[in-house]
């Protein structure tokens, strides 16, 4: 009753104001009330009919709500847009308006309206058919002349040409720097293509670099930081353009951040290859001035790599492909240099493509079998033990080197598969092994293990296999790198815990040849080092390799760990090892790798 009252009062307010403003005005007496009252109801509808004139010309929703939600009137764009009536209008709420999962969001803005006077929000207008139409809605709170709160009035703004924009931004530019992305460098490279094959001699370069060690930055200074550094980094970059446009001209928006800290730069109409060693010089000289970090200043390089455009280009994604190519082949000669794709390169990654294919054909089709090389102690000669090794018979290529076969592996992340298939092999074999020879039950198989599987993942496999195989832990031994446990420490150490608990042996392989072996070795309580073989094949001619073997072992031995000396191939280092008191070897001078039927025959020589 309180709120009607209250409009009727504001109603009487308005009809007295205009009846003093008109009435008086046609010379009327405050007696003369009814001609008084024709005239304020005249005026009255004339402004009713401007208003309604007015709000129904507006393209934009107009509304009217009391204070309980319903509808007291609205404009003609809201019948038009929504595809209700009138009648149907006058019976809805307002959340019925918008889809289920925004209803929360528009009961917080009216509720902000009566509470605060003013709410701005965001929504998808659903209409009769099922469309939604995203919308930016106004509320603002009336009151009566008392000031008391009696409704909201409510304005809506078609946004979708807006959203459509945002969209594209989003599609096209990069958040955090502003820099064009992948997607729209593709597009101006698709042109360049384009005009390529159109105006003869016309060519361009594709410039692609990141920043060489960006992830020490992060680990030692943050996220935060690192994300400072990139919009340095491309504030750089939008500042110095015109220095590469002295040298080649530069298409418009062609330098982007293609992702992480990679970016690319697009040189057009370049004359020789000469101006784009320059413009490429003079962006490394751009990137590696002192940056202001955290109140440090840190000095950072790029590895570069430049793909010039060659008749016949079609696909904008080959060409930066191949200057992706080149710039890991920077980073893998020393960082902090450039490199120019060439044909060998196209070749070699041709081949590359050609067997990482071949390699995923051979998981499926189970081409892979295992070598076993013989571990021997040093003393006895009484074999001991194997290390399983990975072998491929390609069908097209013969035998594949394993080298080859990992670092495709590794890069690839099918080492995943292929090192579980190598220890479920090696352990099913080696209890096959002991079934067959009761009486040698101490025969053990070592297992290399990639830095790629040396996750928390690689201890519940280890648990299956060895459930699956009925292996004995004990027999099973690990040879990791020191490069595994550099890579993140504390996972590796959590690693490390577990499978000493399920009792087995860890070792450390190609021990020497990293440059923080020592550091890490009271953290890591190996079972035994594995002394790389370029010391053991040059010890009896290189004095210095003959100490660094020596110290390895005395130092070994001190920490309570065995050692095993890799690559033994004559008998001259086998008895420098033998006087060095080293506890195994194996190498060529014992035996080389065996199939399983060798490996058969030769244990059972060793039990007769």
């Amino acid at each position: 009753m309180d709120k009607k009252k209250g409009i009727y009062d504001e109603i009487a307010r308005v009809a007295y104001e205009l009846f003093e403003k008109r009435g008086r005005a046609h010379g009327y007496e405050i007696e003369d009330w009814l001609e008084a009252e024709r005239i304020v109801m005249e005026d009255l509808v004339k402004e009713k009919a401007f208003t309604e004139n007015t709000l129904n010309a507006l393209k934009d929703i107009f509304f009217v709500l009391d204070l309980e939600g319903k509808f007291l009137r609205w404009n003609e764009a809201m019948n038009e847009v929504s595809g209700y009536s009138d009648e149907e209008i006058s019976s809805m709420k307002p959340t019925d308006f918008f889809p289920r999962e925004d209803i929360h969001k528009i009961e917080n803005a009216i509720g902000r309206a009566v509470k605060e006077g003013y709410a701005r929000i965001e929504a998808s207008v659903v209409t009769k058919d099922g469309k939604q139409i995203p919308y930016a809605f106004t509320g603002s709170i009336f009151r009566d002349f008392k000031g008391i709160p009696i409704g909201i009035c409510g304005i809506g703004r078609d946004i979708t040409e807006r959203k459509m924009f945002e969209e594209k931004l989003k599609r096209y530019y990069d958040i955090l720097t502003g820099l064009p992305n992948r997607a729209l460098f593709l597009e101006h490279l698709k042109a360049s293509i384009a005009r390529a094959d159109r105006k003869k001699g016309y060519k361009f370069a594709v410039i692609v670099f990141n920043i060489d060690r960006f992830k020490n930055i992060i680990d030692n200074f943050g996220h935060i930081a690192g994300d400072q550094l990139l919009i340095e980094v491309a504030a750089r970059l939008k500042k110095d353009l015109r220095v590469f446009d002295t040298v080649a001209r530069l298409e418009h928006e062609a330098v982007a951040r293609l992702g992480g800290d990679e970016f690319a730069v697009l040189l057009s109409d370049i004359k020789n290859i000469r101006n784009v060693i320059s413009a490429t010089e003079r962006l490394h000289d751009t990137i590696k001035l002192p940056i202001k970090i955290n109140n440090h200043f840190v000095n950072i390089t790029a590895s570069i790599g430049i793909a010039v455009s060659k008749p016949g280009d079609e696909k904008p994604e080959d060409i930066l492909r191949d200057a992706d190519t080149a710039m890991y082949k920077a980073k893998t000669l020393g960082k902090a240099r450039y490199i120019i794709f060439d044909e060998i390169m196209h070749a070699q990654i041709v081949s590359y493509l050609q067997l990482e294919n071949s390699l995923r054909e051979a998981i499926e089709k189970n081409q892979f079998f295992l070598n076993y090389q013989p571990i021997v102690p040093s003393e006895t000669n009484r074999m001991v033990g194997f290390e399983a090794l990975l072998r491929w018979k390609s069908p097209e290529r013969g035998l594949v080197s394993p080298n080859e076969i990992i670092l495709i592996a590794e890069e690839t992340g099918l080492i995943i598969p292929i090192g579980r298939w190598v220890l479920l092999e090696a352990c099913r074999q080696m209890h096959a092994w002991h079934k067959r020879f009761p009486t040698y039950p101490h025969l053990t198989i070592s297992v290399n293990i990639s830095g790629r599987q040396f996750t928390p993942e690689l201890v519940e496999t280890i648990k299956q296999i060895i459930e699956e195989t009925n292996l004995n832990p004990t027999s099973l031994k690990l040879e990791i790198t020191e490069s595994v446990i550099m890579k993140d420490p504390e996972i590796a150490t959590n690693v490390f815990s577990q499978l000493k608990d399920l009792n087995m042996k860890v070792q450390l392989d190609d021990f020497g040849t990293g440059y923080s072996s020592l550091g890490y070795l009271h953290q890591f309580l190996f079972d035994a080092l594995k002394i790389d073989r370029s010391f053991v094949q040059s010890m009896c001619d290189n004095e210095w390799a003959m100490e660094i073997v020596k110290t390895i072992i005395t130092m070994a031995h001190n920490m309570k760990m065995e050692v095993i000396a890799e690559g033994v191939e004559t008998i001259e280092q086998l008895e420098e090892l033998r006087k060095l008191k080293c506890d195994y070897y194996q190498g060529f001078w014992f035996s080389k790798p065996l199939g399983r039927q060798e490996a058969e025959e030769l244990i059972d020589k060793t039990i007769q």
